[in-house]
């Protein structure tokens, strides 16, 4: 159900301004010849004459909290502690830290809404172990591949794929020393660094 005019001669107009230039503007990305998969958001609750993959509320698509702290700074702590010890601004006791990540799709780079193209942009999740009150637990941070590059892959059949490069030893130093922008962050030690997990088509 949409909102029309009764004078049919004003709704064929409304229609044709409405309807008609969101599909053609639609149609200018060139959707059924392409050599590679497009993908359309297409921000609006009224029906047009497209099949449509997957129908979802607005909120459903924002980013939350922690996602949009991804994009922001490049990376994010994957655990309430880590969160605690690296973003004491988001996180000011375990009790809030274990919120935020239970209602983020953070630790799932497949559903995250930030970044639709997240696994062919680059990300790379880091293992490590570190020290807190007198016990050692494993960890992972989450961090954005460094000096993105979008290239075409003919073989491929979607958009563009992005080659980065990440520093383990830099990953490591910014973890024992925290974030300078950030008072109080860091581990005070890290050891066993490794990369638990790899997101995107190619890293060097």
């Amino acid at each position: 159900m949409v909102p029309s005019f009764s004078d049919q001669r004003i709704e064929a107009l409304h229609a044709q301004i409405r309807d008609a230039e969101t599909m053609q503007a639609i149609g200018r990305l060139r959707l059924v010849h392409t050599p590679y998969r497009k993908r359309v958001f297409l921000l609006s609750n009224l029906p047009v004459e497209i099949p449509v993959d997957e129908l979802v509320s607005f909120d459903e698509l924002m980013p939350d909290r922690l996602e949009l702290e991804l994009m922001r700074k490049g990376n994010i702590p994957l655990t309430p502690l880590g969160l605690l010890k690296m973003r004491p601004d988001l996180a000011p006791s375990q009790a809030i830290a274990q919120k935020l990540l239970q209602r983020s799709r953070v630790r799932d780079l497949d559903r995250l809404r930030a970044a639709p193209e997240l696994v062919r942009t680059g990300a790379v999740i880091l293992s490590f172990k570190a020290e807190n009150a007198g016990r050692i637990r494993e960890h992972q941070h989450l961090f954005l591949l460094d000096g993105h590059t979008g290239q075409r892959e003919s073989h491929l059949n979607y958009g563009l794929t992005s080659v980065g490069h990440f520093s383990l030893d830099r990953a490591v130093r910014f973890l024992e020393e925290g974030d300078p922008q950030i008072e109080g962050s860091g581990w005070a030690g890290v050891s066993d660094p490794h990369v638990g997990r790899f997101f995107g088509s190619d890293a060097a």
